[in-house]
């Protein structure tokens, strides 16, 4: 958990607060959806930056930042010694209370201006859901997955989305005009996951954002790749059949040819697999139909599945399953146990 210390001493949250980037802006309106439990520092950190006079082309240290809360804390602590016998209690618990009640209402209006304009559509275990965007582009999202855009968006500017979880995008092109109205170029597309930045201007591909680990699947047309808070900024492209997978906290990006049609079988009700070890099939069951599953026999991971399965339900795949993998699946509400027969 960041301490409003560790908030006030990112130029980066800094940036947020004065709202002087964009990039800033977007990243940190995310992690405080994210992040609810950190309302209370958040709340604590944006004061005192508008309470400091913070330079504009370079952020406070850690170590000046420690020092201005040192200052506050002891400017408090004699106020407080200094006027205390003339002070009651009750005079004390009016105060803190009018602050409280008023940085509360201060709290409840920042929030609102942050998400008023946010759409957020959520999906439950082992459900898919289809999403019509502002631009009347389609997704997919599929079980246990989260995506969030504007309400609307603006013409030429461009057309943003978060997402956790797994969705399916069909991206519509969109041109971009000038003042004159002449079509100039086409409006980009962009999906944040949580380590990557997924950059299209028309085209059909799959995201995967689960456990600190993105896949990206292109199906048609062309899409570029940029990770997400680093200093690398470098592009990789990708052309239809090319699967690309990150893993969070490390810049090298890992490509590779696939059958698309392996990736995107979800979006009709059934699975592809080739030669799939069972742990990647658990986590299949526990990431996208909130499961949790246990080995009798540690030699069941040495089972592998080729072949297409349908996924109606949950109970379709799980009896699909232990057909397949000739296994006995015993299920108690949301608990698999597997064992060998």
């Amino acid at each position: 958990m960041k301490t409003p210390e560790e908030l006030i001493s990112d130029s980066s949250f800094q940036n947020w607060v004065h709202k002087t980037h964009r990039g800033d802006q977007e990243f940190w309106e995310r992690w405080v959806q994210d992040h609810p439990e950190q309302k209370d520092q958040v709340e604590i950190a944006i004061a005192m930056i508008r309470g400091i006079n913070f330079k504009k082309d370079a952020g406070l240290s850690k170590e000046e930042v420690s020092a201005r809360f040192a200052e506050l804390n002891t400017s408090i602590e004699n106020r407080a010694t200094k006027h205390i016998t003339s002070i009651s209690w009750k005079t004390l618990y009016r105060a803190a209370a009018i602050f409280i009640g008023v940085a509360a209402i201060g709290l409840a209006l920042w929030n609102s201006a942050i998400f008023s304009n946010q759409k957020e559509h959520r999906t439950d275990f082992g459900e898919i859901a289809s999403v019509t965007l502002p631009d009347g582009s389609e997704v997919l999202l599929n079980g246990n997955s989260t995506l969030i855009h504007s309400k609307s968006w603006s013409e030429n500017e461009p057309r943003e989305v978060w997402l956790k979880g797994e969705a399916f995008f069909n991206v519509n092109k969109q041109l971009k005009k000038d003042k004159d109205g002449n079509p100039v170029s086409f409006v980009k597309f962009i999906v944040h996951a949580s380590d990557l930045n997924v950059q299209v201007i028309g085209t059909e591909f799959n995201v995967r954002d689960r456990r600190g680990e993105t896949y990206v699947v292109l199906n048609s047309g062309e899409v570029e790749l940029i990770k997400a808070i680093t200093t690398d900024t470098s592009v990789i492209s990708m052309v239809p059949g090319e699967m690309v997978k990150t893993i969070k906290g490390f810049a090298s990006f890992e490509k590779k040819k696939v059958d698309p049609e392996k990736y995107i079988s979800w979006t009709g009700n059934k699975l592809i697999f080739d030669a799939t070890p069972l742990d990647e099939i658990i986590l299949i069951l526990e990431d996208t139909y909130g499961f949790k599953t246990h080995l009798k026999d540690a030699s069941l991971t040495d089972k592998k599945l080729t072949g297409e399965l349908s996924v109606e339900s949950a109970d379709d795949l799980i009896n699909a399953l232990s057909i397949a993998l000739s296994i006995k699946i015993t299920r108690k509400d949301k608990e698999l146990v597997m064992d060998n027969y």
